[in-house]
């Protein structure tokens, strides 16, 4: 999207390079992880969660959007809030309930609730599970990127849950998850102060949603394993469309080895493209834009993730690789400086006539000897910061 607007949007020649670099500026596409705390991925997830109520049973929770197809949604609830079993000791068949409705965490606040309906198929009685069809909200489409992988252990972690209290809002006091999944696919997680209330919601590490709140009182939280709800879903022939979260949080050392190598790795192609487009006394407007708006987004990554860990390489590696780190960004900073210090001059001739003025040229040749002493850099600290580490652990 960003390089579209820099590719086609009239821009005034006397903007210099750093105003470019301003319009340009968007998220990097495509990354194949994430790197956000608990918290922060919890907030993204909220728009998989609705609010569920029956009204005529008088039951309030939470449930999850599991999958979609073009008419409906499908959503996966605490069984307790939408049908209502027989007294303990009585023979009566299971009450559903008629009057279900649902609103979207992503839906605007002043949106009231749609009407929903009770799967009967759908094999969750002995679990307390349910799963919900609903019309499918207009342009809604649920995140994908949502699980804990499949074969991550969550014990011993921090976990979160997705709204309390009729709240479509994350819970900032985290609990702890208790242990692996049972034999019947629960899983326990001590959290002091949790409230009822908040049958059916999600819960995410961060590593992603882990489970769906069954019962909950004022230390526990018991959930059902996400990955079962899967097997119930597809078995009915239904779409179930959440996959891992691919977020590896701040804290886990792979999150420092995968981050900063991506984002060094982009800066190194951003630049390296820029000041060879700038080396050319032809400088073709549009891809002049492109490479702009690609550099900039390598820029915003390197800035997101140059202060993010340094307590965890002070923990994680020798002690020298820090410092090595402090050196690096420096350094790289100096160069993207050299960019972003353009004058409206230059950059208005290289707009306006598709050349690069040759003071320009010079001074982006001047830059060689950097660029290829940065390259090297970020390869060595790449290569520590890959394999150092195990031998630093190891050691203690």
């Amino acid at each position: 999207m960003a390089t579209t607007l820099c590719r086609y949007r009239r821009l005034n020649p006397g903007r210099h390079l750093a105003a470019l670099l301003a319009l340009c500026c968007g998220a990097a596409h495509g990354a194949a992880s994430t790197f956000d705390t608990g918290p922060e991925l919890g907030q993204r997830l909220l728009h998989n969660v609705v609010q569920v109520a029956a009204l005529d049973l008088g039951e309030h929770g939470f449930g999850l959007v599991v999958g979609v197809d073009p008419q409906f949604a499908y959503i996966v609830t605490a069984r307790h809030v939408v049908a209502r079993q027989a007294p303990a000791g009585l023979v009566e068949p299971e009450r559903f309930s008629a009057e279900i409705g649902v609103r979207f965490c992503a839906a605007p606040v002043a949106a009231g609730p749609q009407s929903a309906a009770m799967l009967p198929a759908f094999a969750g009685a002995d679990d307390d599970l349910a799963l919900l069809r609903t019309a499918r909200p207009r342009d809604y489409a649920p995140q994908i990127h949502v699980l804990a992988p499949a074969d991550h252990d969550s014990s011993g972690e921090a976990a979160w849950q997705l709204g309390r209290e009729g709240e479509c809002a994350l819970v900032p006091t985290p609990g702890i998850v208790n242990g692996p999944p049972d034999t019947r696919n629960n899983v326990r997680i001590d959290l002091y102060g949790a409230l009822g209330g908040s049958s059916g919601v999600p819960v995410t590490t961060g590593y992603g949603m882990i489970v769906l709140t069954k019962r909950s009182d004022s230390v526990t939280i018991r959930g059902h394993a996400i990955a079962d709800i899967r097997r119930r879903v597809e078995a009915l022939g239904l779409p179930f469309l959440l996959g891992p979260a691919g977020n590896i949080p701040p804290g886990d050392p792979q999150a420092a080895v995968a981050d900063l190598t991506e984002s060094l790795n982009a800066y190194l192609f951003g630049v390296r493209d820029l000041n060879g487009l700038l080396r050319q006394e032809v400088v073709p407007r549009t891809t002049f834009f492109e490479l702009v708006g690609n550099y900039s987004r390598s820029v915003d990554r390197f800035k997101a993730a140059r202060g993010k860990y340094d307590g965890t390489l002070q923990r994680n590696w020798p002690p020298e690789l820090l410092p090595e780190w402090d050196a690096l960004r420096d350094r790289l900073w100096a160069i993207h400086l050299v960019f972003f210090g353009l004058n409206a001059q230059d950059t208005s001739t290289i707009t306006r006539t598709e050349r690069s003025p040759r003071a320009v040229r010079a001074r982006m040749a001047a830059l060689e000897p950097d660029l290829q002493r940065l390259q090297k850099d970020i390869e060595h600290f790449s290569t520590q910061l890959g394999t150092r580490r195990i031998d630093h652990v190891q050691s203690q």
